[in-house]
């Protein structure tokens, strides 16, 4: 997952999150303290368990991502679109 973009025109970056059920969700999880691992598996369950297919599959790496995007948009260093 390449969520960072270099926007040649401005000279910075663009952060595009096509799953942004998965992205408030990963967010709020771990805005509660859960660790990247566990946000990673209360995704999965989440998904298994009411059959929401829209969530995708999610891995630590894709937490991770989601985090630094979040970081970096509030430090003013990016701009995020999501859809």
């Amino acid at each position: 997952m390449k969520l960072f973009k270099l926007d040649e025109g401005n000279q910075m970056y663009t952060v595009d999150i096509p799953n942004n059920m998965r992205f408030f969700l990963a967010i709020n999880y771990v805005e509660c303290g859960m660790s990247f691992q566990q946000t990673t598996v209360t995704i999965h369950h989440a998904k298994y368990h009411f059959k929401v297919q829209k969530l995708g599959d999610i891995n630590n790496p894709n937490v991770g991502q989601y985090i630094r995007a979040l970081v970096a948009t509030n430090l003013g260093l990016q701009h995020a679109n999501t859809y």
